[in-house]
This record gives structure tokens, C-alpha cells and sequence, in this order.
């Protein structure tokens, strides 16, 4: 079984031009075209930005696709992402 990956993401502004820093989701669940995802500020807007749903559970198992989240993971390249990684 896998562990999960918290990683920092830009969760303002829109999806081309994302902003912000120091926001950290957790990865529970990777497949080929999205991510499930904890977010603990509730269900993120990948075009937009921002939170429309920032209830106490509304960021419980997000899926997320790939394609957009990556664009808020992997703002400059293709590896400069921030990301957690433990060993067990």
C-alpha cells in the first residue's frame, strides 16, 4: 500500500497565471488521469483559483485532474515542484 505525498501548491490566481505559496495538499490516490486528494482548506478551484467550498470536510477526497493540478504543482518546469516524501 501506498504512503500519501503532501505537496505545496499555488492556490490563487487562475490556472494560467497561478499564485500564492505555502499551501500544502496530501495525495492519497494517484492514477493516470487525476490525483485524490486532502485539501485541508476545502474543494479548490484548479482553473480559477481560490476555495468556493471551504467547509470543515469539503476537501476530503478531492480528485483533482492531472492535467490542472500539475500546472499548480509544477509552476516553472517539469521538476521544480515542493513535495514530502517519507520512507517507512
Amino acid at each position: 500500500m501506498g504512503m500519501p505525498v503532501p505537496i505545496g501548491i499555488s492556490h490563487k490566481g487562475s490556472m494560467d497565471n497561478p499564485r500564492g505559496g505555502g499551501h500544502y495538499i496530501c495525495f492519497i490516490v494517484y492514477a493516470k488521469k487525476s490525483f485524490h486528494a486532502h485539501d485541508p482548506y476545502g474543494q479548490l478551484d484548479l482553473i480559477g483559483g481560490g476555495y468556493p467550498k471551504a467547509g470543515p470536510t469539503d476537501g476530503e477526497n478531492q480528485r483533482y485532474s492531472r492535467k490542472n493540478l500539475m500546472k499548480r504543482w509544477l509552476i516553472s518546469s517539469d521538476h521544480d515542484g515542493w513535495a514530502a516524501m517519507f520512507q517507512k
